[in-house]
């Protein structure tokens, strides 16, 4: 029993250390995803701007202008908007 107990007095500064290392690298592996993630919705929030104008440029499309029909290669029936190909046909993704 004492032999255990002397191993474990040994052992346990090595432990505590590991522990320690452990928890380190865990918590900068959380901060970095954290960061990438921050970041990336950062980009995200920043190249959204697009498609705001993206928006008006429909909007307009459907109430005002009937040259952004041909322009964005459009086809209206029945109030909703097809993206149509070169050759005219409704384009439709598979």
């Amino acid at each position: 029993m004492t032999d255990i107990s002397m191993l474990l007095k040994e052992a346990k500064p090595l432990y505590m250390k590991r522990k320690k290392r452990r928890a380190v690298i865990k918590n900068a592996a959380v901060g970095l995803t954290m960061c990438s993630l921050l970041l990336g919705l950062g980009v995200q929030n920043f190249s959204s701007t697009n498609s705001l104008d993206q928006l008006n440029d429909l909007y307009v499309a459907l109430y005002d202008d009937e040259a952004f029909e041909t322009k964005y290669q459009l086809f209206a029936q029945d109030g909703e908007i097809y993206p149509v190909d070169e050759f005219g046909l409704i384009w439709v993704n598979a």
